[in-house]
């Protein structure tokens, strides 16, 4: 399961890092442009599906939001 831990909020922007089995995988945001995932390292497929599976359950009207995903270091 991923761990989102809250950074910061503020009207309508927030930043979470993101954890996969208490490794940290990078961070997500979302702003008024979409939602942004600057990963650390590579995910599969399946963990994807599982962090979008989790994302969209908090927040059903990300569905609709763009989403914009890079590696950083």
């Amino acid at each position: 399961m991923f761990k989102f831990v809250m950074v910061a909020s503020s009207k309508g922007i927030s930043l979470n890092h993101v954890y996969l089995n208490e490794t940290h995988m990078g961070s997500i945001g979302i702003d008024k442009e979409g939602v942004y995932l600057n990963l650390k390292s590579d995910l599969s497929l399946g963990e994807l599906n599982l962090l979008i599976a989790q994302l969209v359950s908090e927040q059903p009207a990300l569905l609709k939001e763009k989403v914009q995903i890079a590696k950083v270091d």
